[in-house]
């Protein structure tokens, strides 16, 4: 049996045997609670899915454990963050051609090493899954570019660092200045 609602029966609430059903077939569906929270729990409700809160944070729940908030600045997570598609490490740093050579701002990169005229190592905090990840990258040098070597010519390369080389245009090494080096992969 169906319990209908509205003109012309909108709103339905039934249950076939194995699931519930809620279902609004015109506008939106609202739903408020007297103290202007809502919980999602699970069939016992003794563990928290969701928590709506009036004037805060929406809270998602794994197992009862708190893994992502919102919060008035923008969004709080525990644990780990699995994202495809985005940068997965990323490092901005002087080569020391007009400044002395450091890392300006990086995202899962533990260091950079100056490796010799325009010659760098960038060691990855986390190691990709295999070494079909893939890398590009800038150099602030006129008439320089950046070449980009998973392995520095041995016969495998490297899942957790890159090398990277500022050539000049007869592709000799030479420092640069701003390099910026972005890696996307599995990790």
């Amino acid at each position: 049996d169906k319990a209908k609602f509205g003109n012309s029966g909108d709103l339905e609430i039934y249950h076939n045997g194995v699931n519930a059903y809620l279902i609004n077939t015109t506008g939106h569906t609202y739903i408020k609670g007297a103290d202007g929270h809502f919980y999602f729990r699970t069939n016992n409700g003794t563990e928290n899915g969701m928590l709506i809160q009036n004037n805060g944070p929406v809270q998602l729940y794994y197992d009862n454990s708190l893994k992502l908030e919102t919060t008035s600045s923008g969004i709080t997570v525990s644990g780990t963050v699995s994202c495809r598609n985005v940068a997965n490490g990323w490092v901005s740093f002087n080569g020391g051609l007009y400044t002395t050579f450091g890392v300006r701002d990086s995202h899962n990169v533990s260091s950079v090493s100056d490796d010799g005229s325009g010659q760098y190592t960038i060691n990855w905090d986390t190691d990709f899954n295999d070494t079909g990840y893939c890398v590009t990258g800038t150099c602030s040098n006129e008439n320089n570019h950046l070449a980009i070597d998973t392995n520095r010519s041995t016969s495998n390369p490297f899942t957790n660092k890159t090398y990277v080389q500022s050539m000049d245009t007869d592709n000799s090494t030479q420092d640069s200045g701003y390099t910026g080096v972005v890696a996307f992969g599995d990790q």
